[in-house]
């Protein structure tokens, strides 16, 4: 059930986001309107930054996305480590902020369904800088149920 046609049609919401190029954050305001984001938790280990935080549609305080981020310190400029710390700063409009130019190098879709709980569709991308070729950031982004989605969704 993880292929394009599939979530194409049974979650049009979630295929939108999840298929789209480049990074999440335009995409989610542009669908949503202002996103807020609530770190979960930040630890650092071996030189990666592992933040887990939760996004949020300003307006009605709903969950748009589950992210987790395995962040390389090394490979990071510590300026937009210090603004995650604030954790009211969206990853990727940090990166586009400071002018850090990234691309994809892993793109995988995948589905989180549970007996209980509606299907729940995330992807895994690495991020590498542009620049030079570095791995950045290993991201996971788990979307709220597609129900929820669409009726938050303002385009």
């Amino acid at each position: 059930m993880q292929d394009h046609d599939t979530l194409a049609t049974i979650s049009p919401v979630s295929h939108r986001l999840l298929t789209g190029e480049g990074l999440m954050s335009a995409r989610l305001v542009t669908a949503f309107g202002a996103v807020v984001p609530r770190q979960l938790s930040s630890v650092e280990e071996n030189g990666i930054v592992h933040r887990q935080s939760a996004l949020h549609q300003a307006a009605s305080g709903d969950l748009i996305l589950d992210a987790d981020l395995r962040i390389r310190r090394e490979v990071c400029p510590a300026e937009i480590l210090a603004a995650l710390d604030s954790a009211s700063a969206l990853f990727g409009a940090l990166l586009v902020e400071h002018g850090i130019a990234v691309d994809f190098d892993l793109n995988e879709i995948f589905a989180l369904a549970t007996a209980d709980a509606p299907i729940r569709w995330g992807r895994r991308r690495r991020m590498v800088l542009q620049s030079n070729g570095q791995v950045l950031c290993d991201v996971e982004e788990l979307l709220a149920p597609e129900d929820n989605l669409a009726r938050m969704t303002l385009v």
